[in-house]
């Protein structure tokens, strides 16, 4: 990241700072004078989604100015860039001037679209080498739409065009404005083409844990997660003081608790930090909540003492310290090598109190490594991805800790891990306050990271997405957790009006909504099963699917369940209209219980027994499945292990 870049990014980080409701949800906000980032709409009738035609390109010439610094130029390239080979762009090369009597300059360009709907935006851009990635951000008819990146073009290369975001457009004319965001870089057009609308309902992922021997907490967590996938969103925020302060302000808790094990750096601690964040993670664990912790690793020798500016606790931020993470991890006989197990060590002693109290972690380390503001990013994705690796050899098969479901916290390919390590994907995202767009194109790049087999979560993030528009824009993530401070409580990054509809929306996950048997059950839908001669039903496009045998034939349910080594009550949610029907269930292609179905025509609980499963994958079959049976899911709960160190 260049020095440009620099004070925009570290202000950011210091101030922490269904298809049938789809379609018509998407109807109504894009025909009936909706503006993208708001989430009301007045009452008028006809337009539906936009159709396919020719992509609209407006070129830089055709934009309004507006502010101090801005302007447009023809083939003139920035400095002593000897590479631009465009014909002209409207340059953001300018400094912030403080006090400016003008406002910070921005480019507005008119957009004329037939129909309205969502629209891919994409973007023609110059970026001289040796500048790193830009973020800025749009606003779309006057609403923000949230937090937007250039890449750097491809080597040899100072041009690109590429697809941001998707925006919401209304039939006719449309304004976007480009604000300057980080700044030094130009944009040469921008271009607009229908999109398709998205898929409301459950998403194909995996709740299979990278470690085959994670706890029964653990898989079960990571099981209900992927059960909301898709349909509901679950709450988060950073701090007990600040979860606490929302539950005063709204009457509801966040699910999520997350946490910071900054004070148990080792060279923290050797200064007189202390921390108590473990026992606070236990005592959110025991209200029934959702664990999550970041690490901001001081680094491990090379920091300030306390001389002004350059203290001690500053030395997670690369600025602040001499370690190289590099040279560490290429001189593995070197006392810096040896530091970072020595801290990695340290942080497993924690990390093992919360497994003694049965906690699962969703564990974040290394985050937003690709910003280079940490000391962990600083020298390139190769250090960043060599010592998540160290850290997740150490943590999983040195020190035993099966407690953890392991959160990747970047979109960028080049920075990736791999999925055999990483159990979530997820970034985060801080858009200007009171921009509460579902960042669409920043849960899309996600998507593609893992090739959609990860779950999508937002980490971090000021502003929370506006429920209503996630479900608009199809943005799915799995969960937000809110940074702390002025993000929550200024009255502005989130107001409270915000805060409340979020907090008492149907489709976000609060703390009283989490189930009793949260870390105990793997509930398995019959979408996320093997229906074998039966039909697949949805009560909603965001609901459950239900599979159902019709017209007098049968079928069977297979359940390919992922779990721990131990004994599981086994219980099936179902409907027989036809009156009952008995059985059997199948484990591994052998006997294992006898069921009966009473006849029912409302949806009905059965316990049908207990049975003993393997670690790993287990085959359960739900045979034979006779006319009017409907199974909604099947639940496996566990009761003891078969081992003495279970999972």
């Amino acid at each position: 990241m260049s020095r440009m870049q620099k004070p925009f990014a570290r202000a950011a980080k210091r101030r922490k700072t269904s298809f049938i409701i789809g379609v018509i949800l998407l109807f109504l906000l894009g025909s009936m004078g909706y503006t993208a980032g708001s989430a009301t709409a007045d009452s008028s009738a006809g337009k539906t989604f936009a159709k396919p035609t020719k992509a609209i390109t407006v070129s830089y010439k055709d934009a309004v100015l507006e502010g101090y610094g801005i302007e447009k130029r023809g083939r003139v390239p920035e400095a002593k860039d000897t590479l631009y080979d465009g014909e002209g762009y409207i340059s953001f090369f300018f400094e912030e001037v403080a006090n400016a009597a003008k406002p910070i300059g921005s480019a507005t360009f008119m957009v004329n679209v037939p129909e309205a709907g969502l629209y891919k935006l994409s973007v023609g851009y110059y970026l001289p080498q040796g500048n790193g990635d830009k973020v800025t951000a749009i606003r779309v008819n006057g609403a923000g739409a949230g937090e937007l990146t250039l890449d750097t073009p491809p080597a040899g290369t100072v041009r690109a065009e590429k697809t941001i975001t998707k925006v919401m457009l209304n039939a006719g004319s449309n304004t976007v404005t480009i604000l300057r965001g980080w700044g030094y870089y130009g944009i040469e057009h921008i271009k607009l083409e229908p999109a398709d609308p998205p898929v409301p309902g459950p998403k194909k992922a995996t709740d299979i844990l990278t470690n085959p021997d994670a706890t029964p907490e653990a898989r079960a967590l990571m099981n209900y997660m992927l059960n909301q996938y898709g349909r509901k969103i679950i709450s988060g925020q950073h701090t007990l003081e600040d979860a606490e302060w929302i539950r005063q302000q709204t009457g509801k808790s966040p699910a999520i608790l997350s946490g910071d094990l900054m004070d148990y750096s080792p060279s923290r601690v050797e200064k007189g930090a202390a921390s108590t964040e473990i026992e606070k993670m236990i005592q959110w664990y025991e209200r029934g909540g959702i664990v999550s912790l970041c690490w901001h690793w001081n680094a491990p020798k090379g920091i300030g003492n306390e001389e002004p500016g350059r203290e001690w606790w500053r030395g997670f931020y690369t600025e602040f310290t001499t370690f190289d993470v590099a040279y560490a991890l290429q001189h593995p006989d070197s006392e810096d090598y040896r530091l970072l197990i020595r801290d990695i060590d340290a942080i497993a002693v924690q990390l093992k109190r919360l497994q003694d109290h049965n906690v699962p972690v969703l564990w974040r380390p290394l985050h937003e490594a690709e910003g280079g503001w940490f000391w962990w990013g600083a020298k390139g994705p190769e250090p960043a991805k060599q010592l998540y690796r160290l850290m997740y050899e150490r943590l999983t098969h040195h020190h035993k800790l099966n407690n953890l479901i392991w959160v990747w916290n970047s979109e960028k390919e080049e920075w990736y891990p791999g999925n055999e390590v990483v159990d979530i994907v997820s970034v985060d995202i801080y858009n200007p306050a009171g921009d509460y767009h579902p960042n669409i194109a920043k849960y899309d790049n996600l998507l593609a990271l893992s090739n959609q087999k990860k779950i999508v979560a937002l980490a971090e993030n000021g502003p929370i997405p506006d429920p209503d528009l996630l479900r608009v824009y199809g943005a799915d993530w799995n969960f937000f957790s809110t940074w702390t401070g002025e993000h929550i409580r200024d009255g502005k990054t989130n107001t409270l009006e915000h805060l409340k509809k979020i907090y008492h929306h149907d489709y976000i996950l609060t703390l009283d909504e989490l189930p009793a048997d949260l870390y105990s059950s793997l509930t398995y839908q019959a979408e996320h099963g093997v229906p074998i001669g039966l039909a697949l039903d949805k009560r909603d496009s965001y609901a459950s699917e239900f599979a159902t045998v019709r017209d007098g034939t049968s079928g069977k349910l297979r359940i390919k369940a992922n779990a721990a080594p131990g004994t599981y009550t086994l219980t099936v949610r179902y409907k027989a209209d036809n009156g009952q029907k008995k059985g059997k269930v199948m484990v591994n292609n052998r006997p294992a219980l006898n069921y009966t179905f009473t006849g029912t025509k409302m949806w009905k609980n059965a316990a049908l027994g207990q049975m003993t499963l393997r670690k790993g994958e287990n085959i359960i079959d739900i045979q034979p499945l006779g006319g009017g049976v409907s199974i909604d899911y099947v639940k496996l709960t566990y009761v003891a292990s078969t081992t003495k160190n279970p999972g």
